[in-house]
């Protein structure tokens, strides 16, 4: 009895907090790709919560898409790493990957996918190497993070068997194709390691990777670790007809997803996707473990992720992921139109998918801190983007299918204050 006191207790008490963490499910949250957990994440989870779903090890290894995937008897965890073989294979369907086979795992996002990706690149790059020669890392300006924070990790800046080559953007964000290739071509006997990027995180810039898979396939180099960071795009632009194909890459080594943008996955959860075989370079020996290795990054990870994203892919078609994508690209139109009006906002470019991204033309002064607190009271925040080697301070805002027409009226209506 006193267990179940205890536990109502616990209930009232934090559900008495709960009630302060809800601006983004009132659509208040404007400069972040986060959607609200669907309902199909929120419920699978639970019902069957009865099961212990933790995930172990490289489950989703070699997989063809030839064959059927079945549940084994055998093991632990049988449950959810039947799922993540039967999810990751759907991601390959949906965003056409050229894997077959493929390996890959459910991740904690995309920030470990994209650091995991960089790892294998690393020990498959020093098997490729000769005696004398360097591990030449081709770095975009409009990179992720999470890829310097690898660089890091490994200490690849200070070792002197590595070479890191920063690639400048244009105008408009993206890496600069002419660049990549001048340099792939100075280098093409050694090993070379390229994450790309497609919808970057300060702007939404997609960099040229079909013009970079077609001179890889044309020139017939295999020297080449081609990473795509599709965290923001995986579930965006295979949707979309004018981009279907655009990680149908035939030179493609890895990709990252994250389920938490735009399509209403939990957040802190994500994917990576490879090709067969590659998880031998990270292999990690452990005896006491039922494959005798570990080749993921964190171990044991959560099954609820993969029984959430599972669940959402299922219950929400094609169909339905496109509508949600063309909503939110409408209210972005709309939103552009009219903060375009504004003396106070400059764009950075026109309506470009669901980004909107600008600088400030008051910027200091007291009308430059009562827009810069207004934009913050939407969680509309700058960064310090670097563009054709010159440092902007750029503004985004993100929408979503979940943002309601009443709150972007509040928004502009808010900016309209200080214009």
């Amino acid at each position: 009895m006193k267990k179940v006191i205890k536990f109502f207790q616990t209930y009232f008490s934090l559900s008495s907090y709960a009630g302060y963490d809800t601006r983004l499910r009132n659509g208040l949250v404007f400069g972040r790709p986060w959607s609200p957990l669907r309902f199909s994440g929120r419920f699978f989870p639970f019902w069957f919560g009865k099961y212990n779903y933790n995930n172990i090890l490289l489950h989703a290894k070699n997989i063809s898409n030839e064959k059927d995937i079945e549940i084994s008897d055998n093991g632990t965890f049988n449950f959810t790493r039947y799922l993540e073989k039967k999810l990751l294979f759907k991601i390959v369907q949906m965003l056409k990957l050229p894997f077959k086979p493929f390996s890959g795992y459910i991740t904690s996002g995309a920030t470990e996918a994209n650091m995991y990706a960089m790892w294998i690149a690393r020990e498959w790059a020093k098997s490729k190497k000769l005696k004398d020669s360097k591990v030449y890392w081709i770095i975009p300006d409009n990179a992720h993070y999470s890829i310097e924070k690898s660089l890091e990790l490994m200490d690849v800046r200070r070792n002197p068997d590595n070479e890191i080559i920063q690639i400048e953007t244009n105008a408009l964000g993206d890496a600069k194709y002419e660049k990549i290739v001048e340099f792939i071509k100075e280098h093409s006997s050694s090993p070379i390691i390229l994450p790309l990027t497609v919808m970057t995180t300060e702007c939404g810039a997609i960099d040229p990777v079909k013009q970079i898979n077609d001179f890889i396939i044309q020139s017939k180099l295999d020297n080449i670790f081609f990473h795509v960071d599709a965290a923001f795009s995986g579930f965006i632009l295979p949707f979309l007809n004018e981009y279907s194909s655009i990680f149908s890459l035939d030179s493609l080594t890895s990709i990252s997803v994250d389920f938490s943008k735009t399509i209403g996955g939990n957040v802190g959860s994500g994917a990576v996707i490879f090709r067969a075989g590659l998880e031998e370079y990270v292999k990690i020996h452990a005896s006491y473990l039922s494959t005798n290795a570990d080749q993921t990054l964190t171990g044991s990870r959560k099954g609820s992720d993969v029984i959430a994203m599972y669940s959402i892919l299922s219950v929400n078609s094609d169909f339905d992921i496109k509508k949600d994508i063309l909503n939110a690209f409408k209210k972005t139109r709309f939103l552009v139109k009219e903060i375009s009006k504004l003396n106070s906002i400059k764009l950075f470019y026109g309506p470009k998918l669901n980004y909107i991204v600008f600088s400030l033309n008051i910027e200091s002064g007291t009308k430059g801190e009562k827009l810069r607190k207004i934009l913050k009271s939407y969680a509309i925040s700058s960064s310090m983007v670097k563009i054709e080697h010159k440092e902007q301070e750029l503004f985004k805002i993100i929408l979503r299918s979940d943002h309601s027409y009443k709150n972007i009226k509040k928004l502009i209506n808010s900016l309209k204050t200080v214009s």
